[in-house]
Parts: C-alpha cells; sequence; structure tokens
C-alpha cells in the first residue's frame, strides 16, 4: 500500500475530503433528495379478492347465563362489510357464594391471496370505518345490594400471515373501544375511522397473505347475592352498522 508523503498532498485529499462532505450536506436537505418509495405500492379495495375466516366464542361460567349471537358473522367480499350482532345475560345464581358470567366473542376476517415479494421491509396500511350500537344493563337487584356489570369490547386486529413456516406476525398498533356499567343502562351509539399499520421485515420465497378483522365482544356479570342481573349487547348488523374495509395498502 502506498503512504502519501506527510506535506503537499495530505492538504489535497483533506481539502477534497472537506468539500465531499460539505456536498453531501447538501443533497441531504436538498428538498430533492428524498427517497422514493422502495417498494411500488400495491392497494387492495372493494370488491376484495380473497378469503373469509369466521371465528366464533362463548365463554360460560356458572348458572343462570345465555349467550348467542343474534346476527351471526360474516364478511361481504364484494363490499368490504363485516356485520355481527350478539347479547349476553347473566342472573344471580342459587349459591350464595356463586356467580355467572358470560361472554360472547365473535369476527369476520379477510385474508389477501398469497402473494411473493422480495426480501425486505414492508408496511401495511389498513382502514376501517366502524360503526356500532351497544346496551349494556346492570341491575343490583331490589335492595341494591347486589354485584353486576355489564361491558362491549371491539377490536381492530391486522396481521401478516407467513403460510410458508405458519407463523403470524402482529401489527404495530391496534385499535380498541371499550365499554361498561356497574350499575344502571348504558345506551350508545358510536362510529370511528380506523387506521391500522403493520411494518415488517418478509423472506424471499415465503407465501404471504394480509389478515385483518373488527373483533367484537359483549360480557355480562352477575353475582348470587343481592339478586343481581346484567346484560351486554352488540350490534354490528343491522342497516347503517358494520365494520366497513376501506382499504388495504403494502408498500
Amino acid at each position: 500500500m502506498r503512504l502519501d508523503p506527510p506535506c503537499g498532498p495530505r492538504r489535497k485529499i483533506l481539502g477534497g475530503t472537506i468539500a465531499a462532505s460539505a456536498l453531501a450536506l447538501l443533497v441531504l436537505f436538498s428538498p430533492f433528495s428524498q427517497a422514493a418509495p422502495v417498494h411500488a405500492p400495491v392497494v387492495y379495495t372493494a370488491p376484495f379478492s380473497g378469503k373469509v375466516g369466521v371465528a366464533t366464542y362463548l365463554q360460560t361460567v356458572d348458572c343462570k347465563v345465555t349467550g348467542a349471537f343474534t346476527k351471526a358473522p360474516g364478511f361481504t367480499r364484494a363490499t368490504g362489510l363485516e356485520q355481527l350482532s350478539e347479547k349476553a345475560t347473566a342472573r344471580a345464581c342459587p349459591s350464595a357464594l356463586s356467580y355467572g358470567y358470560e361472554t360472547v366473542t365473535g369476527d369476520a376476517a379477510l385474508w389477501t391471496k398469497p402473494f411473493h415479494v422480495a426480501s425486505g421491509l414492508y408496511h401495511v396500511v389498513v382502514k376501517w370505518r366502524v360503526t356500532w350500537s351497544a346496551k349494556l344493563v346492570a341491575n343490583l337487584g331490589p335492595t341494591s345490594s347486589g354485584l353486576a356489570h355489564a361491558s362491549s369490547f371491539l377490536v381492530g386486529v391486522v396481521y401478516l400471515y407467513d403460510a410458508s413456516n405458519l407463523t403470524y406476525l402482529p401489527g404495530s398498533n391496534s385499535w380498541g373501544a371499550f365499554n361498561i356499567t356497574y350499575n344502571g343502562t348504558v345506551t350508545l351509539h358510536s362510529s370511528a375511522l380506523v387506521t391500522l399499520y403493520l411494518n415488517q421485515t418478509v423472506r424471499a420465497g415465503d407465501t404471504y397473505n394480509i389478515a385483518t378483522w373488527i373483533d367484537a365482544s359483549a360480557s355480562a356479570w352477575a353475582a348470587s347475592f343481592g339478586h343481581s342481573s346484567a346484560s351486554a349487547s352488540v350490534n354490528l348488523g343491522t342497516v347503517g352498522n358494520g365494520a366497513k374495509l376501506l382499504s388495504i395498502t403494502r408498500s
């Protein structure tokens, strides 16, 4: 390796380094220096292709509880509309040390068609518009000495599914709407624009799907003493209510 002499040439090299650094700063802060997206965006909108997955879950504890879907979960790919309605009830049990608890949970997810991409970091943005109603009732009994609560819970979810190794890669955020009452009646009608993000590094050769859904739960709990009772209903199933998937963007 050749070593430069300690005098003139070193000054020239130093001057060139300073000039190069100044040019790099100029390029860095130039308005024309912002990098373009690494991957060309792929946008999914209605009518959506892919598959629909439906999940239902009923959790029952002890006696005098009921739970049911008044409208079974479903997703319409032509419009991107997910709909379901559910109700849970609980009443005081005969045993003084017992209680009744019921939770009804359901969702209908869209799974995009499988795709392959080059290795690297990818970004997914999912947008929903959710409109729902709920009625929550907690009754402490004629002497108000009981214990009860009723609640509703909605959650927005996105996953990147790696079908090659059966792995779920989670999103970077989630959305939730929770309401509860311990006494009395709560009636609500709400709407929300929901944006979910996912940032994951993927591998070339693997097969991937994007899966997204709005999960809805209705829960009722009542202690045995005090003749308490509770009921909770969530409505995403009638006209005007539902979770509408607006778009999925992958880049």
